[in-house]
């Protein structure tokens, strides 16, 4: 019963944003975001994978989550309709596929996670899967200091995300080059530092939202190149189910040697594709069981409120280094609130061991309490559907970036919340800085064929 009448509000909600919102980036994204958080609580209630129930105040919690970001997104007011597009000579083939300077980047940054890599290996063989991953976050054996630490997740890893952006258009563009083959080569790399599947994922999601914008994109012209437009159809799905099903068998390797198995066959991938699944729902769907959880063991009399900064953690962690740097002291939520999420092993269910990943709401809930959980995400629903504002202003891969990231987040933040991570905090802060750095040199065309130079003071 309580499945039906949540899957009503969501209805609803779709319903109410369909009739408010004229444009069509603005509608189809906030389709999409309703429609997971929408299967998620739905499914949620009827406790799949021998997951514990959740208490009806965290459901509603959900609920509020959910829908004060879709009406900040809401209240951001009309967009109209894009009336501008990109001229060949700033589309994307030749800011990114002709850009001699992006392939030294790339093969830059190929020759340090491939030494990163080779030496996790040789972790793996020492001290197994399981303690080997935990090396990937600290100095010791992988990184030889916490400098090293700090380079690697502020440079390599905000660069890994603009990768994947490029990459996904690469591909369902059906551009052949080299920069494609050293893009993949990266991340792929940059995956294999740590066994993260978690980066694979994100490729999937931007593969999947670039695909799911498409029309729009090839409407303004943004990626077309000289030679050719940017062309969806049949080769282009077929690219995509491929690259779906190569990163899938990737993944479920990882998954395999997490649980000890070392050797590459088929048995093996089969054996850690069938606990991926297992594992999917559980990382789905656990976050709001261990939400559940520290709303009854008070984790808020752990940590205190910490009054903005466990929501803006990635700042908070920035101003430490700075601070320290300085030879001052300061302490921040993360090292009160991270700690405490990574250490508590809790049971979701029947065997189900969990930490780590609460939701955005814990963040929330830690600063303002019940008043957070409503305000931040309101706040953020703004802020994401000003960023498709501004992409549909000034149609740039930068301000794609930028929009495709925020979009992300509201999705993921079913698993935790991002912007506790410096490195979110540096990639949305570098592609701001790039956009107001290049904005002279783009020149955008009106639809009927009118220049309209963008100039410094424009972005």
């Amino acid at each position: 019963m309580i499945a039906i009448i949540f899957l009503i509000l969501f209805l609803i909600q779709i319903l109410i944003s369909n009739r408010l919102i004229i444009d069509s980036f603005s509608r189809k994204i906030s389709f999409i975001y309703l429609l997971w958080w929408g299967t998620a609580i739905v499914i949620s209630t009827f406790d799949p994978a021998e997951l514990y129930s959740v208490s009806m105040k965290t459901y509603m919690l959900l609920l509020i989550n959910v829908w004060a970001f879709n009406w900040g997104f809401l209240c951001f007011g009309k967009i109209k309709k894009i009336r501008l597009k990109v001229t060949t000579d700033n589309s994307f083939y030749n800011l990114v596929i002709g850009n001699n300077k992006m392939i030294l980047l790339l093969m830059l940054a190929c020759i340090v996670t491939y030494y990163y890599a080779m030496k996790f290996a040789l972790i793996i063989e020492l001290y197994g899967a399981g303690e080997g991953r935990m090396m990937r976050f600290e100095a010791g054996e992988l990184f030889t200091s916490n400098l090293e630490v700090y380079l690697y997740d502020f440079l390599i890893k905000p660069f890994t995300q603009f990768v994947m952006l490029i990459v996904a258009c690469m591909l369902l563009s059906k551009i052949k080059r080299i920069i494609l083959l050293l893009s993949v080569l990266f991340l792929f790399l940059y995956a294999s530092v740590g066994n993260g599947r978690g980066g694979l994922i994100v490729f999937l999601f931007y593969c999947f939202i670039i695909y799911y914008l498409r029309r729009e994109l090839y409407y303004i012209n943004l990626l077309a190149s000289k030679r050719k437009k940017w062309n969806f159809g049949v080769v282009s799905f077929v690219c995509l189910f491929v690259g779906v099903g190569i990163i899938v068998v990737v993944i479920s390797y990882m998954t395999a040697q997490r649980m000890g198995f070392d050797t590459f066959s088929t048995e093996v991938v089969k054996i850690g594709f069938e606990e991926l699944k297992s594992q999917a729902v559980w990382y789905f769907l656990g976050p709001f069981r261990a939400l559940d959880y520290s709303f009854r063991a008070n984790y808020e009399s752990i940590t205190g409120f910490w009054y903005g900064r466990a929501t803006m953690g990635g700042i908070d962690n920035l101003l430490k280094l700075v601070i320290h740097y300085l030879g001052g002291s300061y302490t921040i939520a993360h090292d009160e609130i991270g700690h405490l999420l990574q250490n508590s092993k809790i049971s979701v269910g029947n065997g189900i061991i969990f930490n780590y990943a609460y939701t955005n709401i814990i963040f929330h809930y830690l600063d303002f309490g019940y008043v957070g959980v409503l305000l931040f995400p309101f706040l953020y629903g703004f802020i994401v559907r000003y960023s498709i504002y501004k992409f549909t202003q000034k149609p740039t891969l930068l301000t794609l970036g930028i929009m495709i990231y925020l979009v992300y987040i509201s999705m993921f933040n079913i698993f935790s919340w991002e912007f506790q991570k410096p490195s979110s905090i540096i990639y949305v802060l570098l592609l701001l800085f790039f956009q107001y750095v290049y904005s002279h040199k783009f020149v955008i065309l009106k639809l009927n064929g009118k220049k309209k130079g963008l100039c410094r003071h424009e972005c």
